[in-house]
């Protein structure tokens, strides 16, 4: 018997994760999809550049951090915002 799945967010990623109920218990049962996380603006200036055949450098990486950090898209405990 299938259940909802399953949405774990770890560092970088989100997964969605499969579920049955087996016994009554809900089991995790296969990794269904796994997706880089968008954390904010700067994750989506990234992937655009990215797509359109941009390559990264270290000063692509400030940037990105800097503009994640001023227009996020979640909730980050751990941000000064």
């Amino acid at each position: 018997m299938s259940h909802k799945p399953y949405i774990l967010r770890v560092p970088g990623k989100i997964q969605t994760w499969g579920v049955e109920l087996r016994d009554g218990r809900p089991v995790i049962t296969e990794l269904l999809a796994e997706v880089d996380a968008i954390d904010g603006l700067g994750d989506v200036v990234a992937a655009a550049t990215k797509a359109i055949g941009i390559k990264p450098c270290g000063g692509c990486q400030r940037r990105r951090e800097a503009l994640n950090k001023l227009v996020p898209f979640v909730d980050n405990p751990g941000s000064d915002l």
